[in-house]
């Protein structure tokens, strides 16, 4: 009787547990009759390589408005304290957002390789935006890697701002590479 009790106890467990971590993770056809939603990718530069984005959600009432996302104000609660603890893990990264140049924001991480396999543990696709501003007389050209816009600024070719705004911008191409289970039209 108590090893029954026992059993059905860790089988109860094991179902909780299950259902608690693919709670996220229900296949398209489970949530209803539709297969895909269409959403705008979003180009941008890791490292040289061409990266592609999608934007749910942001922090900014403004910037959401206008980037046709989520307007969600806590995520405003990912930010560290002001100034941040060195050496403390953080559930977020930058993206350099160009303000006055038309071109795509610079990631300084991304998942390697896209999907489950990732084993980048420095990826989140919870940003920090930092503000990138070509200063006046400078030529603004392309920068296509984190490397690339701390030399600019260490130049004195740009400013950068940190904003106290959050993003939630999940990588879902590298290059030719798509994220599993994904399809281009």
């Amino acid at each position: 009787m108590i090893a029954n009790r026992n059993a059905s106890r860790l089988a109860s467990a094991w179902i909780v547990s299950t259902l608690l971590i693919t709670g996220c993770a229900s296949s398209p056809s489970q949530i209803s009759s539709e297969k895909f939603i269409k959403l705008p990718l979003v180009p941008g530069w890791f490292e040289g390589k061409r990266v592609w984005y999608v934007t749910t959600d942001m922090s900014d009432h403004a910037m959401a408005t206008g980037g046709n996302a989520n307007f969600v104000p806590s995520l405003a609660n990912a930010l560290p304290p002001d100034p941040p603890v060195p050496g403390t893990p953080l559930s977020i990264d930058r993206i350099y957002k160009f303000m006055n140049f038309d071109q795509g924001s610079v990631l300084p991480s991304i998942p390697q390789p896209l999907g489950g396999a990732n084993s980048n543990r420095e990826y989140s696709p919870l940003w920090q935006l930092y503000a990138v501003y070509w200063q006046p007389g400078k030529t603004p050209h392309e920068l296509h890697s984190e490397k690339e816009v701390l030399e600019a600024q260490d130049s004195g070719l740009i400013r950068i701002k940190a904003l106290r705004i959050i993003v939630n911008c999940p990588v879902i191409k590298v290059e030719n590479a798509l994220l599993p289970g994904a399809e281009l039209p």
